[in-house]
């Protein structure tokens, strides 16, 4: 079976991906649909509020995935992540639970070049398509 954009993902892409969600909802996350204007489900939005923080991460399919860090105050208002990746459904997951705790000593940042990074960033809106869909329970 392949994904509208004629991906097909492997079994074990697959396995990981799905195994790298159940793990998220194990650890509280919550869950909602991404809808396109027609109300069609086009994707899945997570998203765990904790210590201050959001951790998100948004997918389309197995390869088009965002994960993201926000401040929870700039999270309410729209505002920048400190954090974001793009990738597989199970990379950006494995990358988005191995940040230390917000506010720790142990933070990372990302160079401050154009496009999709990966680590703490110091400014700029870089959102994927993924994220610019409508949200809906």
């Amino acid at each position: 079976m392949s994904a509208p954009n004629g991906f097909v993902p492997s079994d074990a892409e697959h396995v990981r991906g799905i195994a790298a969600i159940e793990r998220t909802r194990e650890l509280g996350f919550s869950f909602l649909h991404l809808r396109d204007e027609h109300g069609n489900v086009i994707g899945l939005h997570a998203e765990r509020w904790r210590h201050g923080a959001v951790d998100l991460y948004a997918l389309a399919d197995q390869r088009d995935a965002v994960a993201a860090r926000y401040r929870a105050e700039d999270y309410e208002r729209a505002g920048d992540p400190l954090w974001q990746v793009t990738g597989t459904v199970a990379n950006v997951i494995a990358e988005l639970l191995a940040l230390p705790p917000y506010g720790s000593p142990e933070r990372r940042y990302a160079p401050s070049a154009p496009g999709p990074v990966s680590g703490y960033r110091d400014g700029g809106r870089r959102r994927s398509g993924v994220l610019s869909a409508s949200v809906t329970p």
